[in-house]
């Protein structure tokens, strides 16, 4: 199953109290407390604590780095540091801007995509044959629903 990264964050911050999600902040360090308290430093000086910190900040994730290269301290394992930086999954995602006057039905209704999120799945094990019918006929097509 795979949901948008921000229909994620939206059902997330969604269930959580209010004022505790933190958006448009770098991450600059965090440190756990013996109590389990998190204490999170961001780049524009600020800071929070926590009982959880979740790292929803991207593909060059700071939470991620900063988590293996104190657990490669930590337990002696420097090559825990591989994980540091993204690594290929096999997986390509395209990804572009349509503007929205552009997906207005002829008979002036609006288009699918603007009525919900949606996305387009090829699968990896697809031949390139099946790969240039995919939108038509092989993805996955359709509003992502949580």
């Amino acid at each position: 199953m795979y949901f948008h990264r921000a229909r994620f964050l939206d059902v997330l911050v969604k269930h959580l109290p209010s004022g505790v999600a933190h958006f448009r902040k770098r991450l600059a360090t965090y440190s756990q407390l013996p109590s389990g308290i998190v204490n999170i430093e961001f780049a524009d000086g600020t800071s929070a604590s926590c009982d959880v910190l979740l790292g929803c900040d991207g593909i060059r994730s700071a939470v991620r780095k900063r988590m293996f290269e104190e657990e490669a301290v930590v337990r002696g394992e420097p090559e825990l540091l591989k994980h540091v930086e993204p690594m290929f999954s096999g997986s390509i995602v395209y990804r572009t801007l349509i503007p929205a006057e552009l997906l207005t039905n002829q008979d002036g209704s609006k288009h699918p995509a603007m009525l919900a999120a949606m996305m387009v799945r090829v699968l990896p094990n697809m031949t390139q044959a099946s790969k240039s019918q995919s939108l038509v006929f092989r993805s996955t097509v359709g509003p992502i629903r949580y």
